[in-house]
């Protein structure tokens, strides 16, 4: 079984069929579209992936700049979002080492489920991390711009909470120091099957996450999302 890290380099094709079964009843896109206008703006992601978050604003957005640090992200995020292509452009780009060389500034930043990785990668210095990531993003906007992260708050769990101290402690610091206002969303996954929803699931979280999918004896997994957003 692929590591998280690999199937993020080398597996955006299985990546993007699991993520396909989340959120089936479209709360996410309904939250995001009414906490944030997309309307004409101009926007820069980050963790862009295979882009099943930039697939909820494209079509209202002017134009999009998308990074991710995977090349084989970004080849199936432009399969994923052909019909935006004309309003898109792509990057490659490890948001934890540097700012993008363009600096552009945007109407809208926003990163789904990246930034959580960048500072559990780094957890030694979560505050300096956060800090830094929030500077970034902050240098990239027009003034009365808004930052949106997004985030997970638990995957097959019965209520929403950061999945560890580290995250818990990245979550603390965006909401107590920067400023950001939390808003949670239920994100289920449905799958065809019991058994599909075993199989995707241990595909991407591991053996012991099969495990509790089988025994839970359901199609449907419970997931919570959570949406940072700060403006200005």
């Amino acid at each position: 079984m692929p590591s998280m890290y690999e199937i993020y380099q080398s597996h955006a094709d299985a990546y993007d069929e699991l993520v396909r079964y989340e959120d089936h009843q479209g709360n996410l896109r309904r939250v995001l579209h009414r906490l944030v206008d997309f309307s004409g703006k101009q926007v820069v992601e980050f963790g862009a992936g295979t882009g099943r978050l930039t697939e909820l604003y494209a079509e209202l957005a002017g134009e999009i700049r998308c990074y991710d640090r995977s090349e084989d992200m970004r080849r199936r995020a432009m399969l994923r979002l052909a019909s935006y292509a004309g309003k898109l452009e792509y990057g490659i780009l490890d948001h934890a080492e540097s700012d993008p060389e363009d600096t552009r500034r945007a109407d809208i930043v926003i990163e789904g489920w990246a930034f959580g990785h960048t500072v559990f990668d780094r957890q030694a210095h979560v505050a300096r991390i956060t800090a830094e990531l929030v500077d970034c993003c902050r240098r990239l906007l027009r003034p009365g711009g808004t930052m949106v992260f997004i985030e997970t708050l638990g995957t097959n769990v019965e209520s929403p909470s950061a999945p560890g101290e580290i995250l818990n402690a990245f979550y603390s610091e965006l909401e107590q120091r920067h400023e950001f206002k939390r808003h949670i969303v239920s994100t289920d996954f449905r799958f065809p099957s019991l058994d599909a929803a075993t199989r995707h699931m241990g595909f991407f979280f591991g053996q012991p996450m099969a495990q509790t999918v089988l025994a839970r004896g359901s199609e449907v997994v419970p997931e919570f999302t959570g949406i940072w957003l700060r403006r200005g």
